[in-house]
């Protein structure tokens, strides 16, 4: 009897100790998870670092993990998550937030073989499928992010960002028109969806700008310029889309608005300069190179068009000092049409021997170069030296008939041949 009632007594005690010991494990986990969600991760630290390592759960071991996440403590936060790959290796939800900690921290490779370990078992895991095309898209491996994105699009048509994303991937590889088609059909159902999104409005106005139809370019990044207007990038392609259709006043007015904004960028200041030059404001384009040289001091672009601007309003030694900076920098093709350009020079000041050089560097680079043949031949002229200069000027004309910008040259070497033969 007494050994039974030890018995009855022992269960009772049992019974009143093991739900509150159930009770006391619930209270646990629903105080580190209230802990969490309110943001407390040093309390869910402390919580948590309480239970022995080999007795923590899966559960516990993740918390911890977010937690130390949340604190940027990344090497107990990496530790923490494969502990609870290790308890639970198919979480999908463990190995998902693991994986973007692992991008974030820079590691794309090992959190993409994540990603792809949870659509083996889940093939339409969206997170999963956005996250591993982004790691794609930003590796350069459009063939491999396209399917990706346009699974998603299949679960959801109106997923714009997935859409944009196969609009980005088929614009980096098109090869057909039929990829072309594509890509204007993913952009334009981003755009019934959100039409406020900058990176598809610029997407948009690149497919626009690579067909050459740059009105239509530059009216996406008008679009652009109202939605961000602090922002100089959208003025400075708008300008770039209005410099290709030779509207060189309303360019010179998006570049000028594009440097106000940021002062300090070479290219915006070159091409505002490049626009003032064509409209014939010599001392503008002068006054913006030289300030585009200041950002750029070797840039040989800059220096070419300064030179170009001194040489319309005949100041000779700066332009020729431009030109001469500028060829130490530029392959042959630019080289010569800034050789060609200092034997002019040298020619309009009568200094016949530099400019019969600058001539001849050029005929050894390229001998069908219509302005250096057509100027060696002057150069002879000037010198007196008829006979040889009537070989050149006659070697001139079939090279200057074929340059529509030389009708003025093509004229003079005839008037000039007629006369010498005399």
């Amino acid at each position: 009897m007494k050994n039974q009632s030890k018995k009855n007594y022992l269960l009772f005690i049992l019974l009143i100790a093991l739900p509150g010991y159930y009770y006391g494990q619930t209270k646990n986990i629903e105080s580190y998870e209230k802990l969490y969600f309110e943001g407390l991760y040093t309390d869910v630290i402390r919580t948590l670092i309480k239970v022995e390592p080999q007795k923590r759960i899966a559960d516990e071991w993740f918390y911890l993990a977010q937690s130390y996440s949340a604190l940027k403590d990344y090497s107990n936060a990496f530790s923490s998550y494969r502990s609870a790959i290790e308890k639970n290796p198919d979480h999908a939800g463990y190995k998902l937030q693991y994986a973007r900690l692992l991008n974030i921290y820079g590691n794309a490779k090992e959190a993409g073989t994540l990603y792809n370990e949870i659509l083996t078992t889940d093939s339409v895991n969206i997170p999963a499928l956005s996250e591993l095309g982004l790691i794609y898209v930003n590796n350069k491996e459009y063939n491999k992010s396209l399917p990706l994105y346009e699974r998603l699009v299949r679960l959801n048509s109106n997923d714009f960002l997935s859409n944009y994303y196969i609009a980005y991937s088929l614009f980096q590889t098109a090869r057909s028109q039929a990829d072309s088609v594509k890509v204007y059909n993913s952009l334009m159902k981003c755009f019934f969806v959100n039409n406020k999104y900058i990176p598809v409005i610029d997407l948009t106005a690149s497919y626009f700008y690579s067909k050459g139809q740059y009105i239509f370019a530059a009216s996406q990044y008008g679009l652009i310029e109202r939605l961000s207007p602090n922002n100089p990038e959208p003025l400075y392609k708008d300008g770039l889309c209005l410099e290709k259709v030779k509207f060189h006043e309303a360019a010179a007015n998006r570049f000028l608005k594009a440097v106000k904004l940021d002062s300090a960028n070479f290219n915006y200041y070159s091409h505002l300069g490049y626009n003032y030059f064509l409209t014939g404001k010599n001392d503008s384009a002068i006054i913006t190179f030289k300030k585009a040289l200041l950002l750029n001091k070797d840039n040989p672009t800059i220096c070419l068009n300064l030179g170009m601007a001194y040489l319309n309003i005949d100041s000779l030694a700066l332009a020729r000092s431009c030109f001469e900076k500028a060829s130490a920098n530029y392959g042959i093709e630019q080289y010569s049409f800034i050789q060609n350009q200092l034997a002019y020079i040298n020619l309009k000041q009568r200094n016949i021997k530099p400019a019969k050089e600058y001539c001849d560097k050029v005929l050894m680079l390229d001998p069908q170069n219509a302005p250096a043949q057509y100027n060696l031949a002057r150069c002879y002229d000037e010198l007196g030296n008829a006979k040889i200069a009537v070989v050149n000027y006659q070697k001139a004309l079939p090279l200057l008939s074929e340059a529509a910008n030389l009708k003025d040259e093509l004229e003079f070497a005839k008037k000039r041949l007629k006369e010498l033969k005399k």
